[in-house]
């Protein structure tokens, strides 16, 4: 079997053939086509027909498929959280999830998900979702071309496949939705940085798995524009020179003027996608509380010579160019930079077609987009009796157990748009927030309050060590029946402790009898002093429990 990707950019297109293999895959023949400058799009596209049409033809169509990058800035991405790692439930809930967080109607969109991880029982996922129009155009283009498309993938997903282990399962972890929701904890990622001619794709990395794609509308064209504006020059003649020539200086000092000038002049275009890129990491910070460590560069524009010290310097992140390919040496034929800054996503997209289900890939051809795949006729002719006796079987197991899912799935969808309405009429909560996870952070908000609101109402009823040396003064003897000297008294809870001297036995029992119309059952306990008092006068150590309170 053969999987074919295809990465069609706006300055060049690129074809990488993988051979699968029983134990792994081969890189087999790669194609490009450079694409003509400031052409009619009418006229792009014929010429981009016309070479896959090409490419096509040497193919076996039943033993060969073919998969197609989508432009990241034509997909929304967004990063999600879910109480449940079941793929049905998560496809089913996601809708609901993203109505309020996309630019476009739901009703116009396709939409699919990639599974980051497992934390425990909860998944978390980036979410995907494209206008159907982007779909419909890419199916229409293959079907010009004569085949049929089996895979359309995110861009920046078919890149990180280069990062990620690809033919992996899903990680899994422990439960940690609750500590990425609070401000306690921070995500250290590191970005990839693809360059190329017209955009860039910012993809931002935990453990090794994508957490978030960006698109930046900066590329290799506007450091060529810059250069051509400069010197005067084709166009042509100004992607060469950035590409033979192209640096930035680190220092200054001891360069020509015209070195100084032709620096100056890619930096001071850098600078622009430099600004676009901290607003990236800014979102980066206030979305997911991540903080990036470190900056990996790939792509034809990350070639120029001091451009990662440039980056460094401007965002005080390290950043370095990286070699994706390097860990694919095994399979790849042809070892150089200029391979890799080329075929670098139509690698990706290649290795997206080789997903297990275990790790699925990421396939915008939804809902009404999932026509019948290339060769399915071809195949049923070949292993016709095997496909009746396999539709047979599925058949008699569906029978008795699609009541099940049915009414399950019925039941769950009414429940979460059931529990959605109560929590936006009853709860005030924003749509944003009205699944189970904002409920229940709701519910422990409102018991917290109330445990606050108990204990401030029995503090409040509480009669405080103030009030009850008062009643003590008030009970005791009047300075004519005793001399009375009171060196310590504390409260501890509801019992009284009081120290001191007085002149005899006499006058102690006296107090003694007036306290007990304050202490609990008139119990008044002698307990041994702490002070030392004068040789004339007799020390004491009293204790006796009160009411605080009206219980």
């Amino acid at each position: 079997m053969k999987v074919v990707g295809i990465d069609v950019g706006s300055h060049s297109i690129h074809v990488l053939e993988l051979n699968v293999q029983s134990r792994g895959f081969q890189v087999g023949q790669t194609k490009s086509l450079a694409l003509k400058p400031n052409s009619n799009p009418t006229d792009v596209d014929l010429e981009v027909i016309e070479f896959l049409r090409q490419i096509i033809s040497t193919h076996d169509v039943a033993t060969t498929e073919y998969v197609m990058g989508l432009r990241q800035d034509r997909v929304a991405i967004r990063h999600k959280l879910f109480p449940y790692t079941e793929k049905n439930k998560i496809a089913k809930t996601l809708p609901f999830e993203l109505e309020d967080d996309l630019p476009f109607s739901l009703d116009h969109a396709v939409i699919d998900f990639k599974t980051i991880r497992h934390r425990g029982p909860e998944a978390e996922v980036l979410a995907c979702a494209t206008l159907s129009s982007n779909v419909e155009k890419i199916l229409s283009f293959f079907k010009d071309i004569g085949a049929t498309l089996k895979i359309l993938c995110p861009e920046a997903l078919a890149l990180a496949n280069l990062i990620e282990g690809y033919d992996q399962p899903v990680p899994h972890g422990p439960a940690m939705a609750a500590e990425i929701e609070s401000a306690s904890i921070t995500r250290n990622v590191e970005l990839l940085l693809h360059i190329g001619h017209s955009h860039t794709l910012v993809c931002a990395f935990e453990n090794k798995r994508v957490i978030a794609a960006r698109s930046l509308f900066w590329g290799g064209k506007n450091i060529i524009d810059a250069i051509a504006m400069k010197y005067q020059l084709p166009s042509a003649d100004a992607a060469r020179e950035m590409e033979m020539k192209g640096f930035i200086l680190s220092s200054k000092q001891q360069a020509s003027f015209e070195a100084k000038v032709f620096s100056e002049t890619i930096s001071t275009s850098v600078k622009d996608m430099v600004r676009d890129l901290q607003l990236s990491i800014l979102e980066l910070k206030t979305e997911l509380k991540a903080e990036v460590e470190s900056l990996l560069l790939s792509g034809p524009v990350s070639q120029i010579q001091g451009l990662g010290a440039f980056l460094t310097q401007s965002l005080e992140i390290p950043s370095n160019r990286i070699k994706l390919m390097d860990r694919f040496q095994n399979h790849i034929p042809e070892k150089s930079d200029t391979f890799e800054a080329k075929f670098i996503i139509a690698f990706g997209l290649a290795l997206e077609g080789l997903k297990k289900p275990r790790n699925p890939a990421v396939n915008l051809l939804r809902g009404e987009f999932s026509g019948q795949k290339s060769g399915l006729n071809e195949i049923f002719k070949t292993h016709k009796s095997i496909i009746q006796w396999g539709i047979a079987v599925t058949l008699v197991l569906f029978v008795w157990s699609s009541w099940r899912s049915t009414i399950g799935f019925d039941l769950e969808t009414k429940a979460q748009a059931l529990l959605k309405t109560k929590a936006l009429t009853m709860a005030g909560l924003t749509a944003k927030n009205a699944n189970e996870r904002g409920i229940e952070k709701y519910i422990q908000q409102k018991k917290q309050v109330a445990l606050e609101m108990k204990s401030i109402e029995k503090v409040m009823q509480t009669e405080t060590a103030f009030n009850l040396l008062k009643k003590v003064s008030e009970m005791a003897p009047t300075s004519s029946q005793i001399k009375l000297d009171v060196r310590r008294f504390y409260v501890e809870d509801k019992r009284v402790w009081l120290e001191g001297y007085v002149r005899n036995q006499v006058e102690l029992n006296l107090m003694q009898q007036n306290l007990k119309n304050l202490a609990v059952g008139g119990k008044i306990t002698t307990q041994k002093p702490s002070i030392v008092g004068p040789k004339d006068r007799l020390v004491f150590a009293l204790s006796f429990q009160v009411k605080r309170s009206s219980e």
